[in-house]
């Protein structure tokens, strides 16, 4: 349990996820959670003199349901890999990853390993236009409810003050308050701020049930 939001955060355990099967379906507190269906993966790769770039895409949906409540999740995600010859048999790359992923209109998170002077994720939203500036080679990006707006940042730190190189969990986050956070590892849990709206707290976990399904190698 990360410390200091045990009272004010609802727990939403995850059952029956399987570590070997990881786009089968699993139970998330009272919601049921459909397996990822993904699409084709596409990469197009292009050389310019010494600069070789290789960008792959790819989606997948997801859907929570609970009673007669049922909410769909859609994924797309990317990744670029640059590398730069430098002879010899020396060469130097920038690998950036991310995903983006939607629930219904209202609801929309980027999450990208982009440096900090790339120009961004930019996308559109209740007709404004808004851009994403994650920073240093970890993932971080912003979730997107209504006009409200939560920053999102990777854990990376275990029970046992273990360090992972990939990501553990992601954690959002409103100024200092903790609106809510994801574990993605296997079996993975979900917390909730108990003060969030209906609407709120619907579509950040749906949001966030499509990082337990993102691979971020």
């Amino acid at each position: 349990m990360p410390q200091g939001i045990a009272n004010k955060t609802e727990l939403l355990a995850v059952k029956d996820r399987s570590p070997f099967m990881p786009d089968s379906g699993f139970s998330l507190g009272e919601y049921t959670v459909s397996g990822a269906q993904r699409g084709w993966t596409t990469s197009t790769t292009e050389e310019v003199g010494p600069i070789s770039s290789r960008v792959s895409s790819g989606s997948y949906t997801y859907t929570l349901a609970k009673g007669n409540q049922l909410f769909t999740g859609k994924c797309t995600t990317g990744l670029i890999d640059k590398h730069v010859d430098l002879g010899d048999g020396w060469e130097i790359g920038n690998n950036q990853n991310g995903v983006s992923c939607s629930c219904g209109d209202q609801a929309r998170l980027v999450l990208s390993t982009a440096a900090l002077d790339s120009t961004g994720v930019s996308y559109e939203a209740n007709g404004k236009q808004a851009t994403v500036q994650p920073a240093g080679v970890t993932y971080n990006g912003r979730l997107f409810i209504g006009e409200k707006q939560f920053d999102l940042t990777t854990l990376h730190e275990v029970d046992g003050g273990i360090h992972l190189p990939e990501p553990a969990g992601y954690r959002v986050t409103s100024g200092q308050d903790v609106g809510a956070m994801v574990e993605v590892l296997t079996p993975g849990r979900m917390w909730l701020d108990k003060g969030l709206s209906h609407q709120t707290a619907d579509s950040m976990r749906c949001l966030l049930t499509g990082l337990m399904f993102f691979r971020s190698e």
